[in-house]
């Protein structure tokens, strides 16, 4: 059985966030080099570059700003302070000692540093 092929958008029409998600996600399966992928289905090349720059773009910015799946857990008093303890699937684990005074924000940035720094 054979895989349906997606339909790409048309070289002609102006493309919106939709339209360029689909051709970069199709070029991501494809295999393909950028400029191959191009070529094969008559694109501008460097039409699908800029896309491809701004849905790499869009989707850092989403990895940044989300929040990160955890497990609370919060042992008991330790010097009248309760550490936040974060564990992430992934094995990394965040400890935080500040009596709720740290943003939730700020935690999800430094988690997502930490996993962008990971080997």
């Amino acid at each position: 059985m054979r895989k349906a092929k997606t339909k790409l958008p048309s070289q002609k029409r102006r493309w919106g966030e939709k339209e360029g998600r689909v051709v970069i996600d199709a070029w991501r399966v494809s295999g393909l080099t950028l400029a191959e992928f191009a070529r094969q289905h008559g694109l501008h090349e460097v039409r699908v570059q800029r896309w491809r720059k701004r849905v790499e773009r869009s989707e850092a910015k989403r990895a940044s700003a989300g929040l990160v799946p955890a497990v609370v857990r919060m042992p008991g008093l330790v010097s009248g302070a309760a550490p936040v303890v974060l564990r992430l699937p992934d094995g990394v684990a965040v400890e935080l000692w500040d009596d709720g005074l740290i943003a939730p924000s700020a935690v999800a940035a430094f988690v997502a540093e930490l996993r962008r720094s990971a080997p």
